[in-house]
């Protein structure tokens, strides 16, 4: 199947696998997003290996690379974007050996990148509420846009990409819902509630009306109707979270964890917070659970009376402090 499909050399060469890689990832409708992601690692890979034969890749130089990427960057590399690699190897090689374009597949044997969880960094009610109250007033309509944007990510939860490519007809006010098209374009409703209902309905009604001949028809544009690209999104987040004194970092992800965490806190169930947000595991809402249950602890230490008695506690029990006085033999009978 090899020689017949690319002629009497030994297969194909890295570049021409990761072009129909790309091209089975389009034909199963995923993401563009999905496909750059993967394109981009796999270009990586490339330029440490070079545009070689896919059959003289061996193991240990997928070893080797996986090592690379972790040393060779100039700034520091977290072991998840390692991982992010290692992934895409295996699912890379995995399909070129079940579609017959190598014998097996290199990466079979890769064994797993050890990955420490961080702690995600997500903002408190009042952090968020400063962030919206910091949107530019000078800029009528990209202040009044941002705001709404804030609500949006912070009130649904949605990803970056997925807000981006919300269209008007996606927004559902009359059953306070958002259909929102999210990973492998698979579709999802998600709930907004009355009060960010009422904050975009003000917008669809009368503040986005105010850019003139917009074409498009995605909910936020920009102050010439076109489309916000996703960085867009992050810039404009940074500028307000300066504006807002609001330390660390404030980025799409950080208001998605920041609503996956209060929803929790809140009560919320997990099996709906599961569907609203798109997860197609328990992992993310693992953490969700743990970050809070690990919130409490902190309340809890901070608020008990026992944990407040501080040093009177230890000069209680010190060997050298002073000891409560003896019971008296009647005082003993009587207790």
């Amino acid at each position: 199947m090899i020689i017949r499909m690319f002629g009497a050399r030994s297969g194909p060469r890295l570049s021409e696998l990761e072009d129909l890689f790309v091209l089975m990832l389009a034909s199963e409708n995923r993401s563009p997003g999905t496909i750059e992601h993967y394109r981009t690692r796999l270009r990586h890979l490339r330029e440490h290996l070079g545009d070689v034969a896919a059959l003289s890749i061996r193991p240990e130089m997928l070893r080797r690379f996986l090592l690379a990427v972790k040393r060779a960057a100039t700034d520091p590399v977290s072991d998840r974007y390692v991982d992010q690699h290692r992934k895409t190897l295996v699912r890379f090689f995995g399909w070129a050996a079940s579609d017959g374009h190598v014998p097996s597949s290199p990466a079979a044997s890769l064994g797993t990148w050890r990955v420490d969880e961080r702690e995600i960094r997500v903002l408190r009610p009042d952090q968020v509420d400063r962030l919206m109250r910091a949107c530019d007033e000078g800029r009528a309509f990209a202040g009044a846009r941002d705001r709404v944007i804030i609500a949006t990510l912070y009130g649904t939860g949605v990803r970056r990409r997925e807000l981006v490519e919300i269209s008007l007809d996606d927004v559902d006010l009359e059953a306070a819902r958002l259909h929102i098209r999210g990973k492998s374009r698979r579709w999802r409703s998600v709930p907004t509630g009355p009060k960010l209902r009422e904050v975009l309905a003000l917008y669809v009604d009368e503040v986005r009306p105010r850019v003139l001949l917009a074409d498009s028809r995605r909910l936020f544009v920009d102050s010439k109707a076109r489309e916000l690209r996703p960085g867009a999104i992050n810039k404009m987040l940074v500028d307000v979270a300066r504006r807002a004194g609001v330390r660390g970092q404030v980025s799409p992800h950080v208001l998605r964890h920041s609503f996956g965490t209060e929803y929790i806190r809140n009560g919320g169930d997990r099996k709906a917070l599961k569907q609203i947000m798109g997860h197609r595991t328990d992992a993310m809402l693992d953490r969700y659970v743990h970050f809070v249950e690990s919130d409490v602890a902190r309340d809890h230490a901070a608020a008990s009376p026992f944990e407040r008695l501080g040093a009177r506690l230890e000069q209680a029990i010190s060997p050298g402090g002073p000891h409560p006085p003896p019971l008296s033999p009647v005082a003993s009978a009587s207790s």
